[in-house]
């Protein structure tokens, strides 16, 4: 976002105002949800503001090694920039001058795996049975365990994202050639504020529960940040 005004002159009464303001916003949510006897699935976000469209294995190295380095090796950055600027105008006003630039670039981005795994057969099968014999060391006793058809499950995933912002703020009066004038009757104010923020949440959760007419085994796997 550029406001500017450039080589002229400018007599008024009242106030004079240059105001830029950039305000990017990505609200991105990538959520994968699988309930089978077998679940295996992966995640993949890159969500970014300020930087240019690129392939998923550049985009994978950065994220796995936690910076920028193949986006910037191929300039790839394009900053969400706020540009506001006098240059070479002389200006002579009654009120007040305000030459101001904000950046409030946001990205929002939520992802989400979860795999929910129940297998469970409450039938036995005749033929099918299978019967494990263990022996304890230290007593001696031995147990044995009776499973039927033999229903097993698996989960298994995990996410790999990359929310990355590039912004600035900038404002200035400026006089390139002979010196101007700013006259002003009230404030003069050059202001630039850059308040880029990313705001990002992942939720990894893996759930296996299965059983076996005789026995019934559960497992579960959470991650969150």
């Amino acid at each position: 976002m550029d406001a500017h005004i450039v080589d002229s002159t400018i007599t008024t009464g009242g106030d004079v105002v240059v105001n830029a303001e950039n305000a990017a916003q990505i609200d991105a949510s990538a959520y994968s949800s699988i309930t089978a006897w077998t679940a295996i699935s992966a995640v993949v976000a890159f969500n970014s503001i300020g930087w240019k469209s690129s392939n998923i294995l550049f985009n994978a190295l950065d994220a796995l090694l936690g910076d920028p380095l193949i986006s910037t090796a191929f300039d790839g950055e394009q900053p969400a920039d706020a540009l506001a600027y006098l240059r070479n105008t002389t200006v002579d006003a009654g009120g007040a001058i305000t030459v101001t630039a904000t950046s409030a670039a946001q990205l929002n981005a939520v992802a989400g795996n979860e795999n929910v795994v129940e297998a469970v057969l409450d039938l036995l099968f005749t033929g099918a049975q299978t019967t494990t014999t263990t022996t304890d060391a230290k007593t001696g006793k031995t147990s044995s365990k009776t499973g039927g058809y033999g229903a097993s499950g698996l989960a298994g995933g995990g996410i790999l994202a990359s929310n990355k912002v590039s912004s600035g703020a900038e404002a200035f009066i400026e006089f390139t050639g002979a010196q101007g004038t700013i006259d002003a009757g009230g404030t003069v104010t050059v202001a630039a504020r850059d308040d880029a923020g990313i705001n990002a949440a992942s939720t990894v959760v893996q759930d296996v529960t299965t059983a076996n007419d005789r026995w019934r085994g559960s497992s579960t796997s959470s991650i969150s940040s």
